[in-house]
């Protein structure tokens, strides 16, 4: 999926300070807004809230990503960065329960405020998406739970129109991921499988001797099968 990265937009961060990997995948996803302008470009955005931060004295953006109207999303600290966004311990009887949400959640902030504006359709789903890629790609778990700030302490964040749509963003998030289950394989997708399959099969059992005429017998799957007794289902 298309992110404007960290490099490209320039984050800095403040002197002798360094980013530290969360060292497990998260188990929450916590939605922020800026409560400030939507007027700016994204890397515009991005640049502000960074240079705040760091007048602050923080490493840098306090979020993993940030999603402006259009949907254009963009790195923060990025995926597996322990955050400065939701410095609230997590509660007994959920999981990580005592640890900061800073090290437990990727966040994401939404470009505006949403106590007085709603967020678009296409920046909801650039959200599901987001959510989607962080578990594809290991970083978060499955079974995270989805957070509003004010889930974690008293506060106003996300603003009431986006707090109002989290169980919706949820639910896009589950149909995503539904659907990524259900997608039956291309027969490219087969053949990649058979290909990667038939190299561990070659490197584990070597040669498989010879067939009655002497021919070298194919290492395949097909002919492993029938190499030991058995009839490949077609």
């Amino acid at each position: 999926m298309d992110i404007l990265t960290a490099d490209d937009w320039g984050r800095t961060l403040y002197p002798g300070t360094r980013l530290n990997p969360m060292g497990e995948r998260a188990d929450y996803w916590v939605v922020h807004h800026t409560a400030g302008s939507t007027k700016r470009h994204l890397r515009d955005e991005l640049l502000f809230i960074n240079e705040d931060a760091l007048g602050e004295g923080k490493t840098c953006i306090d979020y993993s990503f940030a999603i402006n109207l259009e949907g254009e999303i963009g790195e923060g600290r990025g995926w597996g960065i322990v955050g400065a966004h939701t410095g609230a311990a997590v509660p007994q009887g959920k999981p990580r329960a005592g640890e900061s949400y800073n090290k437990a959640a990727h966040a994401i902030v939404f470009i505006g405020n949403y106590e007085e504006i709603q967020p678009t359709q296409v920046q909801l789903d650039a959200a599901a998406r987001l959510m989607a890629e962080g578990v594809r790609l290991g970083h978060v778990k499955p079974s995270f739970e989805l957070l509003g700030h004010r889930d974690t302490k008293p506060t106003a964040c996300p603003g009431g129109n986006l707090y109002a749509q989290l169980p919706a963003l949820f639910r896009a998030y589950q149909a995503l991921t539904t659907e990524e289950a259900d997608m039956p394989l291309s027969q490219e997708d087969l053949n990649e499988i058979k290909r990667i399959v038939d190299e561990v099969v070659a490197d584990r059992i070597g040669n498989c001797g010879r067939d009655r005429e002497g021919n070298p017998i194919k290492r395949s799957v097909s002919n492993l099968l029938r190499f030991v007794g058995l009839t490949p289902v077609k």
